[in-house]
């Protein structure tokens, strides 16, 4: 299987509690075949946010999300290494963005069930605040500076 840091860093971490506590303990605890456990922790099985959060509950004592995004640190030898800090960035950066595109998509559900007419006025209620922040900056010395419309071509001109 080709992972995404963070589910190599889950495997990781996996691995450390499976050789501290070993293979039949963890899966007694978590209630999972003890293939199951081998097969995650050697690559055979997809490792996401689901299993991590139940793999996570067994270990109470460590801060939520040591699992799911991978923030503690069970590797003596790579606390405090660039490897380390890429992995627990790739873990934060993938999770926010799975938890914005779900609330991109909740809010997108919620407006489709607004009648048109009060989208409209929603519409209307946003450019209205929006008119306001800009007279509002623009009182306080910042430049406000519009989207362009349409895509525009950009040419880069070497000297």
């Amino acid at each position: 299987m080709n992972d995404t840091p963070l589910v190599a860093k889950r495997r990781s971490l996996l691995r450390a509690e499976v050789e501290a506590h070993g293979n039949a303990e963890i899966a007694r605890a978590a209630g999972k075949p003890e293939r199951q456990i081998s097969d995650l922790v050697n690559g055979r099985a997809s490792f996401g946010e689901s299993i991590a959060r139940q793999l996570e509950a067994l270990r109470p004592d460590l801060p939520a999300g040591w699992l799911v995004i991978g923030t503690h640190q069970t590797a003596p030898h790579l606390v405090g290494s660039p490897v380390d800090a890429e992995y627990v960035a790739a873990a934060q950066a993938e999770f926010i963005s799975r938890k914005a595109l779900k609330s991109a998509n909740e809010m997108l559900s919620l407006w489709m069930e607004l009648p048109t007419e009060r989208r409209k006025e929603v519409i209307a209620s946003l450019r209205e605040e929006l008119g306001k922040n800009k007279k509002n900056q623009s009182d306080i010395g910042i430049d406000v500076v519009a989207a362009p419309k349409k895509r525009q071509k950009t040419t880069i001109i070497n000297k």
